[in-house]
């Protein structure tokens, strides 16, 4: 990605402020799509280095003077609303109306840009693992989708709308589905952040059910993935899985993590108090993205649960909101 013009969407959230670090660090031109009033404080150490550009993902006029500007040879969209996790209410729809509003019609709006403005632009879209849904297990990238939510079913949407793109109109797009993703910087309404700061606090944290398992990854190592998709030849037009291939049983990950973390947190297994889709389990084959990508998720859940938890320790009061 050496001197690579690069955009990068939801660049102020978990995983696009992580890759733009890591684009910045190789030494890509890296232009940011961030929302007006978003916070920058996650890329506020790599600032300096970065291009800004204000623009939202429902303004069709934005996008297309951004990518002009930008004038981008790889566009990673890592953008989404994913509070349609927890949608249970038809007669609030809500939830379901943005998700559709910014993981459908914002990427629609963004693939038109691509085309106008930067047409030989490689695409690199980030959808997820929640995808595959109730299908067979472990997730492989050409079964038939199964959604479980509202997040689930606008990123089905989205990955067959990129699909059309590139069938229709040539664009180099690809759809990497990440696994559980967890990392310093991740808002603290999710899971292991939720339960680190638990931890930290000797608090109460509430799990779904001890039995669920999930596949987690490093989100150092689905940057990894990112950066290869977008360099990557003979891609166009996949959906590659970016996972481990183990499922942690929520309660050994719950023991993994208190015993690193420490502290005396108060632990209620058979409840809920996250986002969730209610999967008893998730976990992907993740061998198509070491046979194209030539990748592997290499951070031992030690090692990466042992950066999360010195994170948060450091700065004890922080919380992201998104």
């Amino acid at each position: 990605m050496t001197a690579v013009s690069v955009l990068v969407t939801g660049a102020s959230g978990f995983l696009g402020s992580h890759l733009a670090r890591r684009l910045v660090a190789d030494g890509a031109r890296v232009h940011a799509l961030v929302r007006r009033g978003s916070s920058l404080e996650r890329i506020s150490d790599v600032l300096a280095s970065i291009h800004p550009i204000e623009a939202d993902l429902q303004d069709q006029g934005g996008l297309d003077r951004a990518l002009a500007a930008a004038r981008p040879r790889v566009v990673f969209h890592a953008a989404g609303f994913t509070g349609g996790r927890d949608w249970r209410d038809p007669a609030d729809a809500a939830p379901l109306e943005q998700s559709f509003d910014v993981n459908v019609t914002g990427t629609l709006r963004l693939l038109l840009a691509v085309c106008r403005q930067a047409p030989d632009a490689r695409v690199v879209r980030i959808g997820g693992l929640e995808e595959y849904g109730g299908g067979a297990l472990p997730y492989r990238e050409h079964q038939r989708e199964a959604p479980v939510s509202a997040y689930s079913a606008s990123q089905t949407a989205a990955t067959h709308l990129a699909e059309m793109f590139h069938h229709r109109f040539g664009v180099s797009v690809v759809t990497l589905r990440p696994a559980l993703v967890y990392g310093p910087t991740q808002a603290t309404r999710f899971f292991v952040p939720a339960l680190i700061a638990a931890c930290l606090a000797n608090g109460r944290f509430a799990v779904t059910a001890a039995d669920h398992t999930r596949d987690i990854v490093y989100v150092d190592d689905v940057v990894d993935a990112c950066v290869r998709a977008g360099a990557a030849d003979g891609v166009a037009g996949e959906r590659i899985n970016v996972g481990t291939g183990h499922e942690w049983r929520l309660r050994d990950l719950t023991d993994l993590i208190v015993r690193l973390a420490g502290g005396n947190p108060a632990i209620a297994f058979g409840t809920e108090e996250r986002p969730t889709s209610n999967l008893a389990r998730l976990v992907c084959d993740p061998s198509l993205a070491k046979r194209l990508l030539g990748w592997q998720a290499v951070t031992s859940i030690e090692t990466g649960l042992t950066k999360t938890i010195a994170w948060y320790r450091g700065t004890p009061s922080h919380s992201f909101s998104r």
